[in-house]
C-alpha cells in the first residue's frame, strides 16, 4: 500500500484534513511495523486526535453488533488510544473497556453469525 492509497483511505474515514493527516501517519507507521504496542494498552489520559469524548454516546444502551465488534477490533489493530475510541464508535469509554475484556475472555466472537 503506497502513501497515496493510505491518504485516500484516511480522508474517507476522517472528518477534517488534520484528522486525515494524523490517521495517515498512524497507518503508515503501523504498516512499517513501528509502534507495535497498541495505544489502548497504555490508556493515555490525553487525547488530542479527536478532541473531547461525546457527552451522550449515540449507541448508548444498544447491544454491540458484529460490525461494532469488528470496528473495535480494527481500532485496536490500528493502534488507537482507548481515549480516541468513544468518538469513533459512539460508545462510552467504560463500554469499550468492557467489550475489550469480553473479547479477551471469548464472550464476544469476531466471527460472522451467518453459516
Amino acid at each position: 500500500m503506497d502513501k497515496v492509497e493510505i491518504l485516500k483511505m484516511a480522508f474517507e474515514k476522517a472528518e477534517t484534513a488534520k484528522e486525515a493527516m494524523e490517521l495517515a501517519r498512524e497507518m503508515e507507521s503501523f504498516l512499517k511495523g513501528e509502534n507495535l504496542v497498541p495505544k489502548w494498552v497504555t490508556e493515555s489520559q490525553e487525547s488530542d486526535f479527536f478532541g473531547t469524548p461525546v457527552k451522550m454516546p449515540r449507541n448508548k444502551r444498544n447491544p454491540w453488533t458484529q460490525q461494532d465488534l469488528l470496528n473495535l477490533n480494527n481500532l485496536i489493530v490500528q493502534n488507537y488510544a482507548l481515549d480516541d475510541m468513544p468518538v469513533i464508535l459512539g460508545r462510552s469509554r467504560d463500554s469499550i473497556k468492557t467489550a475489550i475484556n469480553r473479547l479477551k475472555k471469548g464472550e464476544y466472537s469476531l466471527e460472522s453469525e451467518e453459516p
